[in-house]
């Protein structure tokens, strides 16, 4: 692991141990540390905590504590993860309400990251950190693909539709962090549908480059660029990359559904 990474895990370990001894039994490292695409000083770190049963009362403020602290103390990537029973794991993903983090604060129930995409990570590409190496872990090709086109329609179809009007969503569709996040995120949603499995975002901008047609290569390579830590946009100006953004994203929904 990146040191910055073994850093804040090792002090998140040491509190949760103090705070609730004997209750965290799995400990998972997921997201673009699993897929191999962390990105030091961009990506956060995304966990998958696992206790025998719920998190309960009083030790759901120990965790809000452990937070708080780790926040304090840790200046280093921040945490985003659920904290889930093996139990939940086994099962289907559906209509649960956990404790969280989300960018290093705590919330105590919520249905953040508790969807097919974790669970498929979770399966396939997890990283121990504690409990067993292969977790049993509900995998359901179909789910995954129907949450992934179901996120197209909705959480991406309004987010273009957004940021085709007016205010705050116009504007930041205007940045280079928009390009990335956006580009990016939809590929890797088109390629989940295609092949059935969760790729990095950059290998999602790889798989841009092979699958869709040439006229959407500088957008792309622009969000990979992005990515990678290159400051330097090939576009003359942010008015045409926003506007390749937003056609490209609304092909590739168009074409995953």
């Amino acid at each position: 692991m990146p040191c910055e990474v073994s850093a804040t895990m090792s002090a998140y370990a040491r509190l949760v141990d103090e705070k609730l001894p004997g209750r965290i039994g799995g400990l998972y490292l997921s997201g673009s540390l699993a897929l191999d695409d962390y990105q030091t000083g961009r990506s956060d770190i995304d966990f998958v905590a696992v206790s025998d049963t719920a998190l309960q009362g009083s030790e759901l403020e120990m965790l809000r504590r452990v937070h708080t602290e780790l926040r304090r103390t840790a200046p280093g990537p921040e945490l985003d993860g659920v904290y889930l029973t093996w139990s939940a794991l086994a099962a289907a993903p559906v209509g649960l309400s956990v404790p969280y983090c989300l960018r290093g604060r705590f919330g105590a129930n919520g249905d953040f990251a508790v969807n097919p995409v974790t669970w498929r990570l979770m399966h396939r590409h997890a990283l121990p950190l504690r409990g067993p190496a292969k977790p049993v872990v509900r995998d359901d090709d179909q789910m995954l693909r129907e949450w992934c086109r179901e996120n197209l329609r909705t959480h991406w179809g309004s987010w273009v539709r957004c940021a085709r009007g007016y205010g705050v969503h116009r504007l930041c569709s205007l940045t280079r962090e928009l390009v990335v996040w956006g580009v990016l995120g939809v590929a890797r949603a088109h390629a989940a549908i295609r092949t059935g499995d969760m790729i990095s975002k950059t290998a999602a901008g790889a798989y841009a480059l092979d699958v869709f047609p040439s006229r959407w290569s500088a957008i792309v390579r622009e969000a990979l660029a992005g990515r990678g830590g290159d400051d330097r946009s090939s576009y003359r100006n942010i008015f045409a990359r926003r506007r390749d953004l937003l056609a490209f994203t609304e092909y590739v929904i168009s074409d995953a559904l």
